[in-house]
Order: C-alpha cells, then structure tokens, then sequence
C-alpha cells in the first residue's frame, strides 16, 4: 500500500523583508514575502503575507494570516 502513495517532492520557501508593526499591547502583525520554488516544473511564484498576532498569557497565537500572490518581490 505504501508504494502506491504519491511521491512527495519537498517545495522550498524563501523568505524575505521579515518585519513587525506593532499595533496594541498584546497584537502584532507580521509582513514577509515568499518564493516557492516547484522541484518538478522549476516554476516559482511569489507572493506579500500578513499575519495577525495576539498574546494571550505570554503565547502568541495567529488570528488571521493572508497570501496575496505577486510577480514582484
């Protein structure tokens, strides 16, 4: 059965402009973009992500996070 299972490829992510706005005491946003690279077809696409983070007692946990695909990064 395990030899009937599709073949996993490893997809890479590159990830760049890290940065942080800081909007309350206990909310932050997160803003990056990606690279992912396919391993089959060489294709790479690009996209801006958001996150929005809360700090409840001392964890952070995402709330929202968005993927808005680009041609630029």
């Amino acid at each position: 059965m395990l030899n009937n299972l599709p073949v996993s490829f490893e997809i890479k992510f590159i990830m760049s402009d890290f940065r942080i706005k800081i909007l309350s005491t206990d909310i932050v946003q997160s803003l990056f973009k990606t690279e992912k690279i396919n391993p089959l077809t060489g294709i790479t696409t690009r996209s801006l992500r958001s996150s929005l983070w809360r700090n409840e007692n001392g964890k952070w946990k995402m709330l929202f996070h968005q993927g808005t695909p680009t041609k630029e990064i």
